[in-house]
This record gives C-alpha cells, structure tokens and sequence, in this order.
C-alpha cells in the first residue's frame, strides 16, 4: 500500500506472534537493512534463512543486496552479496551485481 512505516509494524508484529515466520523475518530486515538497523536486521535475516534451500538464501540475499544497492548501502549490499555467493557460487544475477 506504499505506507512502509506500517508494513514494518506489521512484519515486526507478525515476528512477534509467530517466530517461525522466516518469510516475515525476510521481510523485517529488508526494512531494517534500509533504515541502517543492521544488527537486527542481521537477526532477522539469519532466522529468515533457517530451513531455507541454498537457492532460497541466495535470492533472499540477492533481493535484500538490491534494496540496499538502491540506497547506497553498499557495505551491507556487499555482505548480502557475499553469503549469497556461499549458497549459490553459479548465480549470475549476483555476481553481476556484486561487479
């Protein structure tokens, strides 16, 4: 709905209610990442990880990698990028954007 403050609460909320929600932990530190809360975002994105395919961590890593890539955050983006390049070293679409 465009309002990212109140898709935070929500994702946080939903965290809180259910801990075993990793596409919600996913989620809450794709928006952590971007307002700079990269200690909980890292949390976030390590119990959104759990269970998760090698594919399923480097398109997550990918995708939150982007966000940050958007916004200048380009330490984090290369973090994300790197434990990406772990899970899937043939991924074309991060080694392009970690070039």
């Amino acid at each position: 709905r465009g309002d990212m403050r109140s898709a935070r609460r929500e994702f946080e909320e939903a965290v809180k209610l259910d801990p075993d929600l990793s596409d919600a932990h996913l989620e809450l530190a794709g928006f952590l990442f971007l307002a700079g809360e990269i200690m909980p975002a890292r949390i976030h994105f390590g119990e959104g990880i759990k269970g998760k395919t090698e594919e399923e961590i480097a398109e997550a890593c990918f995708t939150i990698a982007s966000y940050c890539q958007d916004l200048g955050l380009h330490a984090q983006a290369v973090e994300l990028l790197k434990r990406g390049m772990k899970a899937a070293p043939d991924a074309a679409s991060i080694k392009n954007l970690l070039a």
